[in-house]
């Protein structure tokens, strides 16, 4: 019994030291995602377009004079809400670094109109001016782009970028005259309107910030020019000339927020 006793007693003094001996045995860490801008998104935007137009008359008919006054460069400037939508695919290319396009479709509305049609005279000789009904318009529509896009990550999560591309403008020019003693730009009545989708390039800049798991929440600012197109608006009528020649000079301002979703979830760490 005494040898028993002793034994179990020698037992419990050495286990320590022999627990100390084996390998201890870790729990293995949980991977923590990192966060990945590669991929594709899609998201709708709101905004703010500022449409840049200049009209210039260039030549007005004989029975008008034949030169434009000194009204003939007259700005059809406007402002109005922007809605649009978004798609594009990312790569980040480095840690810090990304590459990627995007095209965007968006509607606006842009609109100004003035109650003369810049460069042209008040009356006709031998008709007294009792009013002037004439009208000129340019109005924007939908837009569109295909851009490329660069950017620098300065946080995991927060991407500066600039982009850069083709863009697509409907423009919208009208002019009209009555052609009677009220109205006497005209010898005969008259409404043309040209509907173009003009072809021009954009660029711009942005933050974007990737928030909420897969949701890219952005501020962008771009500039679009669509050059100078070359208008004549009304024709000749029983020899009796009222043709209007015009060069209108658009281009547009937008600055916009959206949110998209990138689809793809994180990338995890090996360790």
């Amino acid at each position: 019994m005494k040898k028993l006793l002793l034994a179990t007693a020698l037992l419990v003094a050495t286990a320590p030291a022999y627990a100390a001996d084996l390998p201890m045995i870790r729990k293995a860490p949980i991977s923590a995602p990192i966060v990945s801008w590669t991929g594709f998104y899609l998201g709708a935007s709101l905004g703010a377009s500022w449409a840049n137009n200049d009209w210039t008359t260039t030549a007005t008919a004989p029975l008008q004079g034949g030169v434009p006054d000194s009204t003939a460069h007259q700005k059809f400037d406007s402002v109005a809400a922007r809605i649009g939508g978004y798609v594009g695919y990312n790569w980040q290319v480095a840690p810090t670094f990304l590459l990627g396009w995007e095209g965007d479709f968006g509607w606006a509305g842009n609109r100004h109109s003035q109650t003369v049609i810049p460069g042209t005279p008040n009356e006709l000789p031998g008709f007294p001016l009792n009013g002037n009904g004439d009208t000129a318009e340019i109005k924007e529509g939908w837009d569109g782009s295909l851009r490329g896009r660069a950017g620098v990550l300065v946080t995991p999560t927060t991407l500066l970028f600039g982009t850069a591309g083709i863009a697509f403008q409907q423009v919208t020019t009208a002019a009209s005259c009555f052609g009677n003693d009220v109205n006497t730009v005209c010898a005969f009545s008259h409404a043309n309107s040209f509907s173009d989708t003009r072809v021009g390039w954009t660029a711009g800049a942005g933050i974007e910030q990737m928030a909420w798991g897969n949701w890219i929440a952005r501020v962008e600012y771009r500039y679009a020019s669509f050059g100078t197109m070359s208008k004549t608006f009304f024709t000749v009528v029983d020899g009796a000339d009222d043709r209007v020649f015009a060069d209108i000079k658009s281009n547009v301002q937008s600055v916009s927020v959206g949110i998209a979703y990138k689809f793809g979830g994180p990338v995890y760490a090996k360790y």
